[in-house]
């Protein structure tokens, strides 16, 4: 039939085991995914972006290397800003 017999065997056995023949649903995370910004760095994302409202990730990402020190990339501003409830403005 084409389906492996380990695969046949899989599912005899859990129906047996269980009564219902499908795999268990894997496991989510079950916390968030921690944010390499401290909440300083967050404050100083947001007041940059009060003052320059245009200014693109990577120049965020530059001026929280530049100016506090953090080595960060414009993907790992984004996630910051969307989870602290910013959107995109498409340029």
């Amino acid at each position: 039939t084409g389906v492996p017999v380990r695969t046949i065997r899989d599912i005899k056995r859990r129906f047996i085991e269980t009564g219902d023949p499908t795999p268990p649903k894997r496991e989510t995370m079950a916390c968030q995914p921690r944010s390499l910004l401290s909440e300083s760095d967050m404050q100083f994302l947001q007041a940059s972006i009060e003052r320059r409202p245009d200014a693109y990730l990577s120049e965020l990402a530059d001026d929280l290397r530049n100016i506090c020190g953090l080595e960060t990339t414009g993907s790992t501003v984004w996630r910051a800003l969307h989870r602290a409830g910013y959107t995109r403005k498409q340029v």
